[in-house]
């Protein structure tokens, strides 16, 4: 009986990290973008969704 709490411990992590994974949205329509703060203007992000809507005809 030893072993119970690690098997209670095992289950919690294990619902946590599968839980956390859940997202709501599509991978495919969510659009991500890794880069330092100061590289992007605000101006760029904004009018590349208006590009991306009139190339691709769906919404970022």
């Amino acid at each position: 009986m030893r072993y119970k709490g690690y098997y209670i411990v095992f289950l919690a992590l294990t619902f946590l990290l599968l839980s956390s994974c859940y997202n709501k949205y599509s991978r495919q329509q969510v659009l991500k973008i890794y880069n330092w703060a100061d590289y992007i203007d605000d101006g760029v992000l904004e009018e590349f969704q208006e590009y991306y809507r009139e190339q691709t005809g769906e919404e970022i």
